[in-house]
């Protein structure tokens, strides 16, 4: 079927989208910060991918890593951009007039200025090696909320950037969507994952990663479908 590199791959959503196309046949690389969760998932796997450390939020690993991965399979057509963070200040619902600067830095280098970054060094990685390929962002179904937070005001800029370089590198043939996540039952929320939670909308529960996975997969296989971003949120975003 061909290659894919999952960023923040070691669980949630990145887990189970690696999963989810080895299942399908792809040659898996996982890609995340921890070396040591990044081995434990590994054997989750059975050993049957490969990885590499990536730290999104230093804009100076990303051609480094992709360098490294591309010596496991040969060339790379599919990168699924997943790696994103949540202050624990958004996760509790500090007042705006309490945020902090670190915490906006934290959750901006990786979640919208490390997204940016990796999405280029990916466009002249395949550019480079005649790929035409696919990569496939995690924004959030916040992304269509009002922001007054770090976290949110990341995933408004994670939309805009699949929107516009979606247009953008088509003429390069890459293929560039996004998926908006509603509340899935991850690590990310300080809850064991996996773990079903009762949550305001149409459906009534949070979304388990496997099934947001799915979305990506979808996406990761379109050919007529660009710049767009695919909401998965159980209904929640409907007014």
């Amino acid at each position: 079927m061909g290659t894919v590199l999952v960023t923040g791959a070691n669980k949630g959503i990145g887990f189970a989208s690696a999963k989810l196309f080895l299942n399908n046949g792809y040659n898996v690389i996982l890609a995340g910060r921890s070396e040591e969760r990044l081995i434990a998932a590994k054997e989750k796997l059975n050993n049957a991918v490969e990885y590499v450390v990536w730290d999104v939020s230093d804009i100076h690993q990303a051609p480094i890593a992709l360098a490294q991965a591309h010596k496991f399979y040969g060339n790379i057509d599919t990168i699924v951009n997943n790696a994103g963070i949540v202050s624990d200040e958004d996760i509790t619902g500090s007042d705006f007039l309490d945020k902090t600067e670190e915490a906006w830095d934290k959750t901006m280098n990786t979640n919208l200025k490390g997204l940016f970054f990796a999405i280029q060094a990916e466009a002249k990685y395949m550019i480079q090696h005649n790929i035409s390929g696919h990569i496939v962002n995690v924004c959030s179904e916040v992304s269509y909320r009002v922001a007054y937070n770090a976290y949110r005001a990341s995933k408004w800029g994670a939309l805009g950037l699949t929107k516009g370089l979606g247009r953008r590198l088509a003429r390069d043939h890459i293929i560039l969507n996004g998926v908006a996540p509603g509340e899935t039952a991850t690590e990310i929320f300080r809850v064991e994952e996996g773990l079903p939670v009762k949550i305001n909308s149409p459906r009534g529960e949070r979304a388990m990663p496997s099934e947001i996975a799915e979305a990506i997969f979808f996406l990761a296989n379109s050919k007529n479908i660009i710049g767009e971003v695919l909401i998965s949120d159980g209904g929640r975003s409907l007014h």
